[in-house]
């Protein structure tokens, strides 16, 4: 223990290395303590910035289901369309696929077929990048 007070010449000199290290240790605790409340908070902030985009997510999807289901329930009940399809006039199918489609902003169309066809046969579409296009393409599948 004499060898360790030979070390400090003076009490002066003791107390500012012991208060130093006694500030360091404060900072050091004090910075942790604030890194793990600022990395709490940003973590809370980001889940909850999440779950709010994605609720407004949901709710512009189920829009837009609605938008295209009510579209299609009333492309359904045209009784010129109906009739069209069950002749197979592929004028008329190719423009309330070319009407539908750009009414809806979407990117392909299509008609599938019923029975006598097998089942899962399209009777009608536009190709997928048709929008890209000035007109829509029809191409008959039977």
């Amino acid at each position: 223990m004499a060898t360790r007070l030979k070390r400090f010449r003076s009490l002066s000199a003791r107390l500012t290395v012991q208060f130093a290290l006694l500030f360091a240790i404060a900072m050091l605790c004090v910075s942790t303590a604030l890194s793990t409340l600022i990395s709490g908070s940003a973590s809370r902030q980001v889940e909850s910035q999440l779950q709010s985009s994605g609720a407004v997510y949901d709710r512009l999807w189920q829009q837009r289901a609605r938008e295209l289901q009510g579209a299609a329930q009333l492309l359904a009940r045209d009784f010129g369309f109906r009739a069209a399809v069950a002749t197979g006039d592929t004028a008329t199918m190719q423009s309330a696929l070319h009407n539908a489609a750009a009414r809806l902003r979407v990117e392909s169309a299509f008609i599938a077929a019923k029975p006598p066809m097998p089942s899962g046969t399209i009777a009608a579409s536009l190709p997928p990048s048709a929008s890209h296009r000035a007109g829509f393409a029809f191409q008959p599948r039977l």
